[in-house]
């Protein structure tokens, strides 16, 4: 992959079936920095040459970056006529991209890759019905939680939100991804992007978190309505094996099953995906979960069987997983193919 990203985004989409496609016209890079202070320049790229530029944040065409008002922090946005642009969301406004793109979502490959060899075990007995891993704190997570403990839920479940309430079972065993968590440098607002084995920590399962609990709540990182943006919080459980109740924007669980996913109903409730305003989702969603709650998990589990391996095979086939980028780029390379005997 010579002139691919040192992020790897084509190795975010294929393996080693990567087409080669000629340097002197067509490059890949990532389109911030990590650190969310700047876009990526082109400035050591010929004026000539194309970018296909990767995002794995969200991001509104004609509006930019609003969550880390990316605008405001230096850098110029760098997408010219002639480029390309793989997003890592769905949006209402997405005809507003300037340049053809296709959506990949970086995450899932990147909890793909993560946890290919992790090793879940799935015993008959777990101490907790859930896993509420939320997170660091936004409205929507805070009025769940809140919700909770008004039910006096919090004992029967796992639950984590930083800096505000953590559950003690996770001061009962340390594997890597918890250390890392519990040795954040900033406390005030956890950097869950920190490199464990070359992937966030964020998106590497902890297994023994898997193996006490039966379902989780997926506290997305946005809920807003215009904008479909899912992360590792998502795909870990995908990838477990587990049924969920999603905190996010409206249509979440419907934008999965388009993208080839199976969701929960009628075994869960999940009319809380059709509201639209968010207070009021967020308390239908709580309602789901506490009637779910009220069940035999066992008998849950069971009832979801087919969709959570369809849902596990998904998650361990990338060819599935980066299909219409694998399209969009495989058009591309008819265009930008490398030809051995040109000068490059």
């Amino acid at each position: 992959m010579i002139n691919d990203d040192k992020g790897g985004t084509l190795g975010n989409v294929y393996n080693q079936d990567c087409p080669l496609f000629d340097p002197g016209k067509i490059c890949f890079r990532m389109l911030r920095n990590t650190d969310h202070r700047s876009y990526n320049d082109r400035k050591t790229l010929a004026q000539n040459v194309s970018v296909v530029w990767e995002d794995w944040e969200p991001y509104k065409p004609g509006e930019g970056d609003i969550w880390h008002a990316l605008e405001e922090k230096g850098g110029a946005y760098p997408i010219r006529n002639n480029d390309f642009v793989i997003t890592a969301c769905i949006t209402t406004r997405d005809h507003l991209w300037p340049v053809p793109y296709v959506y990949n979502n970086y995450h899932f490959v990147q909890t793909h890759h993560a946890n290919l060899d992790m090793k879940i075990a799935y015993p008959t007995e777990r101490k907790f019905f859930a896993d509420v891993l939320l997170g660091n704190s936004k409205p929507h997570r805070l009025m769940f939680f809140e919700l909770m403990k008004e039910n006096n839920m919090l004992d029967k479940n796992i639950v984590n939100l930083f800096n505000v309430y953590r559950s003690d079972f996770l001061d009962t065993f340390q594997n890597d991804v918890q250390k890392m968590i519990d040795n954040n440098p900033n406390t005030d607002y956890p950097n869950t992007t920190l490199l464990l084995k070359g992937k966030f920590i964020s998106q590497h399962i902890s297994a023994p978190i898997m193996e006490n609990s039966w379902i989780s709540v997926v506290g997305e990182t946005i809920d807003d309505n215009d904008i479909f943006f899912v992360t590792e919080k998502t795909a870990k459980p995908l990838m477990a094996g587990r049924p969920f109740i999603m905190l996010g924007g409206v249509n979440y669980l419907k934008h999965l099953r388009n993208l080839g996913f199976k969701t929960f109903a009628p075994v869960i409730d999940e009319s809380y995906d059709d509201v639209l305003d968010y207070h009021e989702r967020v308390k239908t969603a709580f309602e789901s979960f506490k009637k779910l709650s009220e069940q035999d998990p066992k008998e849950i589990l069971s009832k979801l069987t087919p969709v959570l391996e369809h849902n596990r095979r998904m998650m361990y086939d990338k060819h599935k997983l980066t299909q219409s980028a694998r399209r969009f780029l495989d058009d591309l390379h008819t265009s930008y193919a490398y030809d051995p005997k040109s000068n490059h």
